[in-house]
């Protein structure tokens, strides 16, 4: 059968422009994640132009805070339909920021990275919940469950939120909620999911390197044997460079302006065992 959603979104069409399905001289239409939302991008220049104090994360967790909720999962439908009319008329002040970065295992422990503040700051947690050892399809945003990771009256604008040990933890997947309040009662969310697993990895990898200077990435397991991986450099502006394999090499960026003395390079390890584990290097690349 046909899917009406291949091409959903009517647009203008340019002259000798074949792209999408033709409507006629004038207009086409296209399908994909180019054409996924542009009723947000119009509803977020309106928000920008009644409040353009706010900044760029108030604007998304705005988007969120208001958005309808249409009763499927998160991983299906985010936090729900935009909804332009409660976003405008009924949310005179914004909501709370609350968003994960990042969580990166170090030793024993997971660090989580993100925002949680507000303009009328009054406390933000963090909760965990047992997934089971296969990763979930999708995220659970239901109420049932949680258990209290860490609480704080300070805020974060950009930096740790917490470093959780891991230790005792049963080997699986589990999904950690940040949540943040103002002082008004109101409450802004973010989810991530995490991996908790006994085998420690070693990445031999150099912390920095010359422009254009060739060096190989490897990792091994605690039985010091080699594991395959999928590696990937990448950094804002450049093209990404993916490497598969156990010992890989690549080749360092070159840095074209001589005023810039080092660019900051990360390096994603997505190491392929039992189970996929991620992990995040960071390289500094010199200029000669």
């Amino acid at each position: 059968g046909s899917n009406v959603y291949n091409y959903s979104i009517t647009s203008t069409r340019a002259t000798n422009c074949s792209v999408g399905k033709t409507v006629n001289e004038y207009y086409t239409k296209l399908g994909g994640t180019s054409m996924a939302a542009p009723h947000v991008s119009g509803v977020v220049a309106l928000l920008m132009q009644e409040h353009p104090d706010w900044d760029p994360f108030e604007i998304r967790s705005a988007l969120r805070y208001t958005a309808r909720d249409l009763g499927y999962p998160l991983t299906y439908q985010g936090f729900g339909r935009v909804d332009a009319y409660e976003l405008l008329i009924n949310l005179p002040a914004p909501p709370p920021v609350a968003i994960f970065f990042d969580a990166e295992k170090v030793g024993n422990g997971i660090v989580f990275k993100g925002i949680a503040r507000s303009r009328w700051f009054d406390s933000y947690h963090l909760y965990y919940k047992f997934m089971g050892s296969d990763k979930p399809d999708e995220f659970d945003a239901t109420e049932d469950g949680w258990i209290l990771l860490y609480e704080s009256g300070t805020d974060m604008k950009d930096g740790t939120l917490c470093t959780w040990d891991i230790s005792d933890l049963e080997e699986g997947w589990y999904e950690v909620k940040l949540v943040v309040r103002d002082d008004f009662g109101r409450e802004s969310e973010d989810y991530i999911m995490v991996h908790v697993s006994r085998e420690n990895y070693i990445i031999d990898i150099p912390s920095s390197v010359q422009e254009g200077e060739r060096f190989r990435v490897s990792v091994k397991n605690s039985d010091d044997k080699s594991v395959r991986a999928i590696f990937i450099m990448c950094s804002p502006l450049r093209i990404p460079q993916i490497k598969i394999g156990r010992d890989v090499e690549f080749r360092a960026y070159r840095i074209f302006s001589e005023k810039t003395e080092s660019i900051s390079v990360k390096m994603w390890i997505i190491i392929i065992g039992s189970h996929l584990q991620v992990e995040k290097r960071e390289i500094v690349i010199l200029n000669n």
